[in-house]
Order: structure tokens, then sequence, then C-alpha cells
């Protein structure tokens, strides 16, 4: 029943978990979070006991598990290294972002505190996109508000006339919120969902959707209660940036239906060739000189603080850890709104950082420069390409993954079979390979080099 408060018993094999962290919700100390071996993760939260309880279960979760015991993010960062490696380029700038906002308590299981990227360039109306160009890169010593000269003065006006009651800030909305990871997100499940939910079962206005890249950047580089920063997605998914599931997203006021995401003329309508050249730009030496300044302002010493004033770079105080104990509110009304407010407009990540954060070295970005064009990801099927049904293949067989023969054919694997992926055949060779079918069933066997009869029977399967 809807509402209803039940008693869940988790089970789970302790030999495959191989992390836990102590998390935030709702900006809590009162969450945990397990990684497992197989790369996934669950989010617990434990909503009696407060931090107290919440400590004393990680405690022992460690000892029975025997993992280090950490509640601090800035000594879990100093101890593992990964400044010094993505420093020395070890890691690429996408990995070490990653450590990063899962070191400050970002997570995929909680979108109010999803992950955080930067916007890297700001050229989205070019045919082309020269990536040693350093006009067209965002300069990431300045938050997003602060990038805009003419919206700055506004902002400024803000934070010298306060709120009575209230700290000074430069911004009353977020870079990162449910409703930002929503709005990028809404074309894939579950988050076109909590889309639906967030607008009480509709979808928002259509004019008001995530439908092109340069209009968002347009929004969040003008509107002064837009600063949102960019998700992982922009730099490895191009799943989100098509409607496959056909959603019914409206039609905006000129008349034209929200569909696909509209994209920069650069990525020439390819969605994995707008992911793998904002990648680029992301890996490039350009952004990897200045990479270590806006992580200040997200997670270390410019975060908040003077620091933070001097940069532009100040929240609404509730978007911060430790600005307030929910527990401690004892007015239902006051204690729902507080909520309300730390769940939908923002958190800001843990800060892992107190003093300003190291250069790349000059070698690695160099290094870096050298190898940037063997950089081949994300990989999408060339459209003359059909799909095929693995089930087919053969049901008491399990599928073991992908690979290139040879002769440069994509073939799926199985335990003892390998399945040749072959262009699609013209209607005609279809029927006559229908009646070879027919004619001679056989099972599928390893296809071998020039034999084409094998071939044939294998491209039917």
């Amino acid at each position: 029943v809807l509402g209803e408060k039940v008693n869940v018993e988790v089970i789970m094999m302790s030999s495959e978990i191989r992390q836990a962290m102590p998390r935030l919700f709702y900006l809590q100390n009162t969450a945990i979070e397990l990684f497992f071996k197989d790369h996934t993760s669950v989010f617990f939260n434990f909503h009696t006991g407060g931090q107290r309880g919440r400590d004393e279960i990680y405690r022992r979760l460690c000892k029975n598990l025997r993992l280090p015991f950490k509640i601090s993010p800035t000594r879990r960062l100093q101890e593992s290294g990964i400044v010094s490696q993505w420093k020395r380029g070890e890691i690429s700038n996408f990995q070490y972002l990653m450590h990063v906002n899962t070191i400050a308590g970002r997570t995929y299981n909680d979108v109010s505190q999803y992950p955080v990227f930067p916007w890297v360039i700001h050229d989205f109306t070019s045919k082309t996109l020269d990536l040693r160009n350093p006009g067209i890169y965002r300069d990431l010593s300045k938050p997003m508000g602060a990038l805009n000269p003419d919206r700055l003065e506004a902002i400024d006006e803000r934070f010298e006339n306060p709120l009575p009651d209230v700290p000074p800030f430069h911004y009353g909305s977020h870079y990162s919120s449910p409703g930002i990871v929503n709005y990028f997100l809404v074309r894939v499940e579950p988050y076109a969902t909590l889309a639906l939910a967030q607008q009480g079962g509709r979808f928002d206005l259509p004019d008001r959707l995530f439908d092109s890249v340069q209009k968002a950047w347009h929004l969040s580089y003008t509107q002064l209660s837009d600063v949102k920063e960019l998700i992982p997605e922009f730099f490895c998914n191009a799943r989100f940036l098509r409607n496959s599931n056909r959603l019914r997203l409206g039609v905006k006021q000129n008349g034209e239906a929200v569909g696909d995401v509209v994209l920069p003329p650069w990525a020439k309508g390819c969605p994995e060739r707008f992911v793998r050249l904002h990648r680029q730009a992301l890996e490039s030496p350009i952004v990897s000189r200045r990479l270590h300044l806006w992580i200040d302002l997200i997670f270390g010493a410019s975060q908040k603080g003077h620091r933070a004033e001097d940069a532009k770079n100040l929240f609404y105080y509730l978007t911060y850890p430790g600005q307030v104990d929910v527990s401690l509110i004892t007015e239902p009304k006051t204690r729902e709104a507080t909520l309300a407010q730390i769940s939908s407009f923002g958190q800001t990540p843990s800060q892992v950082f107190t003093t300003p954060h190291p250069e790349k070295d000059a070698a690695a970005i160099m290094t870096q420069q050298a190898q940037q064009s063997s950089l081949k990801l994300p990989f999408v099927m060339p459209p003359h390409y059909g799909s095929v049904n693995v089930f087919k293949v053969n049901r008491r067989k399990r599928v073991c993954g992908l690979a290139v023969n040879a002769l440069g054919s994509l073939c799926i694997v199985t335990e003892t079979d390998i399945l040749r992926i072959t262009e699609k055949k013209n209607k005609k060779g279809e029927e006559e390979e229908e009646g070879k079918k027919k004619q001679n069933k056989r099972d599928l066997t390893t296809p071998r080099k020039n034999d084409d009869d094998n071939d044939d029977d294998n491209d039917e399967n």
C-alpha cells in the first residue's frame, strides 16, 4: 500500500563489497554507500539514530569487512594518492573528476547529489570545432554565474543587499539539483519518471525542456536564476541525447515537436560524435592547465569562506553541509520547508580540498597533447549494419562478448562459437538465403576465412 511502512531485509555477500563510504542525506550525516566488485553500489540512509548511530554501523561494517575506517573525505582523498596520479597524467581528467566527485559524496544513487562536471567549451554554433583554439573554451577560474559581466552586476547587487537573518549569497539557485539532472536526462529512465513526478504527472512545458545544447548553454550563461553545470553523461554516454523511448514531450510554441536533442553543427547530427569531441575538449591541454581552478570552486578552497566571496561563488546557506541539523527542528512546517529546500534546490558537495589545488605537471600535459588523437570513444554501430537477436544464436550457450576478427568483421562471441554480424543483404539475397536455410538446416558453426557457405549460414542466424 502506498505510504505504508514495511520492514525490508537486505542480504548481500560481504566478500563482494570492495568499499564503504559515509554519506550525507538531506545534508545530514546519516547514510552509507556500499561499492561492490561488479562496479555496482547501494545507498542506505539510517533515519533513526542520527550521525552517532550511522557512525557506529559504519565502524562495525568496516571492522567486519576489514575496510579502512575514514569519516573525513579530505583524509580519504589524501591517502588515496589520486591527486598525484592525475598530476603525473596517469589518469584522465574524466577519471579524476569522477574520483573527486565520489570522495566528495556525489553519487548516481541520489539525484540531489549527482556528480558534477563543468561546461568546458562555449562554441555550440560553429560548423567545425578546433580544439587547439583557446577562444572556444570556458573560463574555468570563474563559476558559471560570474562568466557574464552583464549578469554579474545583478549578482553583486544581490550580495550587497542580503535578506534579513540570512547570510549574504551570490546565487539563490544552484549548479546541481534534482531539477537539473532530470532536465538533462528526461529522455531516459528512471529520470523520465522522476521528471513526471516532479511536475505532477506531466512533463514540463515543451519550451522549457532540454532540447538544444546551444540553448542550454545560453540559458546558463545569461539567466539570473540559471547557473547549472553539466553531468558526466555529456562526456561518456550519448544515449540521453536521443528520444529512443519516443516520449511525447510536446510541441513548442513555434510548432516544432520536442524529440532528439538538437546538437551543435560540428556534431553533424551524431550524438556519439558530439560526446567524443566534447570528451576530447575535456581532455585537451587547454582544459588540463586550468581544471584545478574549477575544482577549487566546486570541491576546494574557493568553495566557501572568504575565497568563495572573492570568487563570486557563494550560494544560499542551506545548500552547504553542516548549516542546519534537521533533527533539532521541532515545528513541522519549518522542518518540511527546510527538507524541501535541501532536497530540491541543490546541495554543495563536501569540501575535500582546504588549500588551492595543485596544477597538472607540464610534462603530463605535453604527453597528453601528443596522445589526444588516440581517443576513440564512444563507439557507434555503422547504419548499414543490422541488429542481431543474440538469443537465436543458441539458447543453451552464453554470449561472452563482442570481438573483431582478422577480416575486420564485428562478431558475437559465445562459449563455443563466433557469430559474424555482416552487412544487410538485399531482399532477393535474403529470399535466397531463406531457401537455403529451409533445405539445409545446420547448427551454427565457427565461420572460417574464405568459407562462403558457412558465412552465409551464419549471416542468416
